[in-house]
């Protein structure tokens, strides 16, 4: 099965688990997507209000038809990591 939503897709978050809360009928934007077996897709979304991201459940999302930029929220930036023969990270 696919997920319902796309990255940097804007959703609001409708539901009645009192953990969302603090973040239902709030606008969001999605920034990752996770699936675990038997319970469905879940979303990293970026709750514009608060300037937080919180991890909903598909059910939880509501779609609004609009998406934003992938520039809204990453910059470019990024850095290097070389890994030794011990696993262990260095910044290159």
């Amino acid at each position: 099965m696919d997920p319902k939503f796309k990255f940097f897709e804007k959703v609001i978050v409708s539901s009645d688990e009192p953990s969302l809360k603090t973040i239902n009928g709030r606008s969001g934007a999605i920034l990752g997507i996770s699936e675990d077996s038997g319970h469905g897709f879940s979303y990293s979304a970026h709750i514009y209000e608060y300037g937080e991201v919180w991890v909903v459940m598909e059910s939880d999302l509501e779609p609004t038809g609009e998406f934003d930029s992938r520039e809204a929220f990453y910059d470019g930036y990024s850095v290097q990591v070389g890994v030794d023969a011990k696993g262990r990270g260095t910044l290159g």
